[in-house]
């Protein structure tokens, strides 16, 4: 639903504005200002609408459409003319509004339907309607018209009101024969006004009533039937039936379900209009609670009562959205189906699920569908109730369940229990929650044959399983258990249970929690399936988890972003302004996949960067609000690319691209949208896109080139703390701890500030000495965070990396920058314990940054004497990683005139330069050698060094240059045990000849002695 908290003078000033445009726009007949007011009002909620319906431009609409309803009944109206007729009616009249499906209100637009003038227009076009042919367009929209004021009569206690409808219901009574056919428009009114009345005179209820009531077109029973008298008469008989129901006869208990498949009709597909009116009127609720409490006493109903009942309150198991005020009414049930979930007979119904053969009535089908549907679709307190209470016993009977077969695909009673028990889990567990049984989950999916294929029946049913869209395989709760054995339900398993796994990495509260289960082999094997649906959940799900080592062991890493250019290609080939959770949810996962240089590679080898541009192009160039979002995704996917240099020169030259992109830092939000707060949030993300990406290719280097303004404001912060918005609250934490405690001048974004934040947060770097990298999934996705420690670096400033997530590991670029830091960990400690490690860390630094000022400052004027030991001979491979940083420092060193001022240059580099030096010299291993050099100790490395084997991981090749350092150059080597074949076999050996040499020396000392 769209926000309510809206600034109501702001919509009382545009109706004002619009309102003085129709004024002026009265003759001229091709003017459009109407349509834009309908249009206006359309994307208003009622609780917001409610309070602006008296506005003077309500007043003109209704002035239109007595014009319209005037030139109509002298047919005169034009094409043009009908359209703006019908949105009016639609607007005024309609079952719901908006595109939002807003259900109506009743008293919304009851004062502007009851004006004289428009009645009276009313009722002389229902005097001439005989004259009218039955395919005038108007026609439909007119009954829509007539429909709504039978409503507001209904359910009207007016009398004044009642009067003023009564000539046009008279006119139309008097324009009814009983010679009225039933393909006439008139035989819905000869229905309600005479038949109604005669079925009201009857002492009983029969099947000729409901009958007749049927075959009424379902928009006219849910307008004209609802408020009737006849319907509070339904309603009685169908109670008085539930109560006698031991003792009622078959064609009783036929009645009974008629009435009850008559009330599910009217109400379910408009989600519950006039549902509030009808259970506040009526005992309905009284009788539903009676026959619960009844039915868990008695145990001699039959299939039928509990059909009846299960019918019955489905009707009251509505989307949350649309429950609007039957939460107080529906309360008293909530306690009596909590109940009956947890009773015995629910969990004998529950083993029914996994019998085989699948047998199973209708109080089965009542205990495990019906209750638990309406359960699920109550308040969150129920809900919780019923998770404390059930959640146990849900999670033993998964295990139970796994544990029974080592291939579900075998085992259809087990597919049918896991469904089951998956849709329970589905809507009963949070993200969080879901932790509890997601292990087990995960192992379902390795109970699947690596070969598991689907089996159609078909040539054309592949299509269906193929189908690029996530809706087809996603599955609400079950209408029925006898979907739990459709020939399909392992393939919906499957997905679901991939989806709500999907939620889980989602969430940037556990993803860490979820990657540290190294799922990514198991989910690589659920792409194999020849199911489209199934494919692309199960790479939106890699693209989030997968780490920077899981990426590089990738064999083909161009089959998972092809995934990602078929989506870009079918979206160009089929343009949908609407933004869905579709979209949504495969753009999140390309702007993850996109951080790993191994896909984003391929994904540039695809043209994916073309196809980025050219939406980014499309959309931006068409005016229209949906398109705002769509437009802020393609930017930000090309602001992630832009990082990359070779990327970052391509789209300097592209000068169109260049020319739209610095447009937008000039749009303006389009007043005339309902909600201003996510307008101005769509536009401002747009603006900050753009600002990120013009940062990239060409403010940052002249930021960097602009030493005075470093110099200007050094010191004027003691920190400044770069962090994603998932991260806030810890974040605002430690700045207020710090702050209170330590008395730091703190550089924070509180306020997630407007207008050029780049440039605000280079200048903030600029004013710190220290910058606090708090680390999360969420930060090393975020294209702002990364400009922000990429800048932090590149102006060599301190960076100490706080840990916001549990179990996070970074890698990648934030890896990189993060180094051989020491980082603060402030998930495996209490604050206040963390906070402490943070302050000394960052005393530490100081201490140390002044004794280094004070060493440089002396190394100035006192000559370094260095001695070294006789440097043994190097292995092949080291010596070349040694050679090309000499070249490379060679290199340093002769773009200067004068070689010692190089040197002199290079000796007083800090650690951090020498990190950047590396980088720049793509010689990133050295960093493994010699993690914590600093300039002086580069300098002195351009002559031999005494040199150390680090191995980590490796195979044979590593174990002969082992011994190639080792046995013929004499090089000391260091192994890291636990890290791979070669470490954990030298390790072994090592144990071993530890072992056998104590026991030697053992026998040695007893031989003595």
């Amino acid at each position: 639903m769209a926000n309510t908290n809206v600034d109501i003078e702001r919509y009382i000033l545009i109706f004002d504005d619009l309102f003085e445009k129709l004024q002026k726009s009265k003759d001229n007949e091709e003017d459009d200002t109407i349509v834009k007011a309908l249009s206006a009002i359309q994307q208003l909620p009622n609780v917001v609408l409610m309070n602006l319906v008296d506005h003077k431009l309500f007043i003109e609409i209704r002035s239109t459409l007595i014009h319209l309803l005037e030139k109509w009944s002298k047919t005169q109206l034009n094409e043009r003319d009908q359209d703006i007729l019908e949105k009016i009616i639609k607007e005024l009249a309609g079952h719901y509004r908006g595109m939002d499906l807003d259900v109506r209100h009743v008293r919304i637009y009851d004062n502007l339907l009851f004006d004289l003038p428009l009645l009276n227009i009313i009722k002389m076009n229902i005097d001439n309607i005989s004259m009218k042919s039955m395919d005038d367009p108007v026609l439909s929209c007119f009954v829509t018209l007539i429909n709504r004021l039978i409503y507001l009569s209904d359910f009207s206690d007016d009398e004044e009101r009642s009067n003023m409808l009564k000539p046009i219901f008279d006119s139309l009574k008097q324009s009814l024969s009983d010679g009225t056919k039933e393909d006439d428009l008139r035989f819905p009114y000869y229905t309600r006004f005479v038949t109604f009345d005669d079925h009201l005179e009857k002492s009983i209820i029969d099947h000729d009533v409901i009958d007749t009531i049927t075959k009424l077109n379902l928009d006219f029973r849910v307008e004209c039937l609802i408020g009737h008298k006849l319907f509070l008469k339904i309603i009685s008989t169908l109670t008085n039936l539930f109560d006698k129901w031991l003792t009622l006869n078959e064609y009783d208990k036929l009645t009974c379900s008629k009435i009850i498949d008559l009330f599910k009709g009217i109400y379910y597909p408009y989600w519950g209009i006039g549902l509030d009116n009808i259970l506040n009127r009526t005992s309905l609720i009284n009788t539903i609670k009676t026959c619960l409490e009844h039915s868990l006493k008695i145990k001699t109903y039959d299939d039928q009562y509990f059909s009846n009942l299960s019918k019955l309150i489905s009707v009251l198991t509505l989307e949350k959205q649309y429950r609007n005020d039957l939460e107080i009414i529906l309360k008293p049930l909530n306690q009596l189906l909590l109940a009956y979930i947890t009773s015995i007979d629910y969990k004998i119904s529950l083993e029914q699920i996994e019998s085989e053969p699948f047998t199973y009535n209708k109080k089965d089908e009542f205990y495990l569908i019906t209750c638990v549907s309406l359960i699920l679709s109550v308040g969150e307190d129920i809900q919780d109730e019923l998770f404390n209470k059930m959640s146990k016993y849900y999670e033993h009977t998964l295990k139970q369940l796994i544990s029974k077969s080592n291939n579900i695909c075998e085992n259809k009673s087990i597919i049918r229990s896991l469904m089951y028990i998956k849709e329970i889990f589905k809507r009963l567990y949070t993200t969080k929650r879901f932790l509890n049984v997601i292990d087990d989950f995960i192992l379902v999916f390795n109970m699947i044959p690596i070969d598991f294929q689907v089996q159609y029946k078909s040539e054309e049913e592949p299509d269906e399983y193929k189908k690029m869209d996530w809706t087809v395989w996603f599955c609400y709760f079950p209408e029925d258990l006898e979907s739990l054995d459709e020939r399909s339900i392992l393939i919906k398993l499957i997905y679901n249970i991939l989806y709500k796994i999907y939620e889980c990495v989602s969430d940037p509260d556990i993803i860490s929690i979820i990657k540290d289960k190294h799922i990514t082999e198991t989910i690589l094997k659920l792409i194999n399936i020849n199911c489209k649906s199934i494919q692309l959940v199960a790479y939106n799900i890699l693209a989030l988890v997968m780490s920077e080592n899981d990426v590089k062991t990738l064999v083909r890493p161009d089959k998972i972003t092809s995934i990602f250019i078929e989506y870009l290609e079918q979206l160009d080939k089929d343009f949908n302004p609407y933004r869905d959770n579709h979209n949504i949810q495969l753009i999140n996962a390309l702007k993850a996949i996109l951080q790993h240089d191994k896909t984003k590679n391929e994904f540039i080898k695809q043209n994916g960067l073309l196809l980025i541009i050219k939406l980014f192009m499309t959309c931006y160039n068409v005016t229209d609000y949906d398109l705002k979002a769509i437009t802020s995704d393609a930017l930000e996917l090309i602001w992630t690319l832009a990082f990359d240099e070779q990327i970052a020169q391509f789209l300097k030259q592209n000068q169109l691209f260049m020319t739209n992109v610095k447009s937008i830092l000039t749009i303006e939000t389009n007043k005339y949208e309902y909600d201003q707060k996510n307008e101005e949030k769509n536009v401002e993300r747009l603006k900050k896109a753009a600002h990120g990406i013009l940062w990239l290719l060409e403010n940052e280097e002249k930021a960097l080139k602009n030493t005075k303004n470093e110099q200007q404001h050094k010191h004027e912060y003691d920190l400044m703390i770069s962090y994603s918005w998932n991260d806030i609250d810890l974040s605002h934490q430690i700045c207020d701890y710090l702050t209170k405690n330590k008395h730091y001048k703190i550089w924070i974004d509180r306020d997630e500030m407007h207008g050029s934040t780049i440039d605000s947060m280079a200048e903030a770097i600029e004013k710190s000495d220290i910058v606090l990298m708090c680390m999360s999934e969420t930060y090393k996705r975020s294209e702002n965070c990364k400009a922000e420690a990429e800048y932090a670096r590149k102006r060599k400033r301190c960076i100490i990396p706080l840990m916001m997530r549990e179990k996070y590991d970074p890698d990648g670029w934030l890896g990189f920058i993060c180094g051989q830091k020491l980082y603060i960990d402030f998930t495996q400690y209490k604050f206040e314990t963390a906070a402490q490690k943070l302050i000394s860390e960052i005393e530490n630094y100081r201490q140390n940054k002044q004794q280094q000022q004070q060493l440089q400052s002396s190394s100035l004027t006192t000559p370094i004497s260095t001695q070294h030991s006789t440097v043994p001979k190097l292995t092949s491979s080291v010596m070349a990683i040694k050679e090309e940083t000499k070249s490379a420092i060679q290199e340093t060193i002769q773009q200067s005139t004068k070689i010692s001022d190089s040197l002199n240059t290079m000796e007083q580099w800090s650690k951090e330069d020498v990190i950047d030096f590396f980088h720049k010299q793509k010689l990133d291993l050295m960093l493994l050698l010699f993690p914590n050099t600093n300039g002086w100790e580069l300098v002195y490395f351009y002559d031999p060094v005494p040199v150390v084997l680090l191995v980590v991981e490796g195979g044979p090749n590593t174990v002969r240059t082992v011994h190639e350092a080792v046995v013929e150059n004499n090089i000391p080597a260091v192994f890291l045990e636990g890290t791979g074949r070669c470490c954990d076999l030298f390790a072994k050996a090592f144990h071993i000849y530890n072992e056998y040499r104590r026991n030697i020396e053992s026998d040695d000392e007893t031989s003595v002695k």
